[in-house]
């Protein structure tokens, strides 16, 4: 369970350190305190340090079962059920604090600039995936613990990485899900794949249709009733999905 703790803070510490010192240089460079360049600098710095860090240290073994799946249909099976997520967590989301507007802010900034894609859907889904699954949730299996109390330990820290209370309840149920996924089939890749599609649509909302940022889904879809249909149609997607997941997996 230290080790586990240990990634856990490393990965905040890297994170803050590297986004503080890209801050700092590139405000010496160009008088700039913040701006896209910065941010996506920073991201690219961070998660280079992090896969090196992480490798180094041996917290995240690469191995084939990471990059390879018995059956192919899994990374399918876990983007999909991504899509069937995304109703039901903006219907919750609706229940919690808005996300700070320095915090949307950032995402908005990053999302418009030409490299936001590769840092918010290719990036950030691979990271997270090696550190929280690949490392933390590694470690707390190999440490004996019960399955669902490891997954819910990793998920609740995978929750707190994302430091701000708007976002803690969605993280924690992706992270069980994520969580489950790796312990089944001991690959991070449907995690990717499940990241890949959740972050892909939240990006693709910015910047196709950011007048949806600030809709409820009563506004976008008329009434509680399409929401609560629009809400069962997409546990109609998800729940099919796990199953395919669950009997597909290997283990």
């Amino acid at each position: 369970m230290k080790k586990a703790f240990l990634c856990f803070f490393m990965f905040i510490f890297v994170m803050y350190f590297s986004v503080l010192g890209v801050q700092l240089a590139w405000k010496s460079i160009t008088g700039i305190n913040q701006s896209a360049g910065m941010l996506i600098t920073a991201s690219a710095v961070y998660s280079v340090l992090l896969l090196a860090l992480f490798i180094w240290r041996r917290w995240a073994v690469l191995s084939k079962s990471w990059f390879i799946s018995a059956d192919k249909s899994v990374l399918l099976w876990a983007g999909v059920a991504a899509l069937g997520t995304i109703i039901p967590f903006t219907w919750l989301q609706e229940f919690l604090p808005e996300l700070d507007e320095n915090t949307a802010e950032t995402y908005r900034m990053i999302a418009k600039a030409p490299l936001g894609y590769i840092t918010l859907c290719l990036f950030a889904p691979f990271v997270e995936e090696v550190v929280f699954r690949g490392a933390i949730l590694r470690s707390l299996l190999n440490s004996k613990m019960n399955g669902w109390a490891a997954i819910a330990l990793s998920s609740a820290l995978f929750a707190i990485a994302h430091l701000n209370p708007a976002q803690l309840p969605h993280a924690f149920i992706a992270g069980m899900l994520l969580g489950w996924m790796y312990k089944r089939t001991n690959s991070i890749l449907p995690g990717v794949a499940f990241h890949w599609v959740n972050n892909t649509v939240v990006y693709a909302i910015m910047v196709i249709a950011p007048q949806y940022e600030s809709m409820t889904l009563k506004q976008v879809f008329g009434d509680n009733l399409h929401v609560a249909l629009a809400i069962l149609c997409s546990f109609c997607i998800l729940v099919p999905s796990i199953f395919q997941l669950n009997r597909r997996s290997r283990n």
